[in-house]
């Protein structure tokens, strides 16, 4: 599944060839596989939100320093 766009009430993906939306929802949380997905941001152009990167979309390191800022950043929020 890929994440295409995020607006205000919803949010478009890919999967399976196919556009599927999600909506009625107030928080998104967008998680690749095994790589750092520093575009994510893109996702969000024009849009007012808060954008967290944790793991390695923020710098590659290994698995508790991600669970880690994850704790940390779900504390915050």
């Amino acid at each position: 599944m890929t994440a295409l766009s995020v607006e205000s009430d919803r949010v478009i993906f890919k999967s399976d060839c196919r556009k599927k939306l999600l909506a009625g929802y107030d928080t998104i949380i967008i998680a690749e596989s095994m790589s750092a997905v520093r575009e994510a941001k893109n996702l969000l152009q024009g849009y007012r939100a808060d954008v967290h990167f944790i793991g390695d979309a923020k710098t590659p390191r290994d698995l508790m320093a991600c669970m880690n800022e994850a704790e940390e950043l779900g504390r915050l929020l």
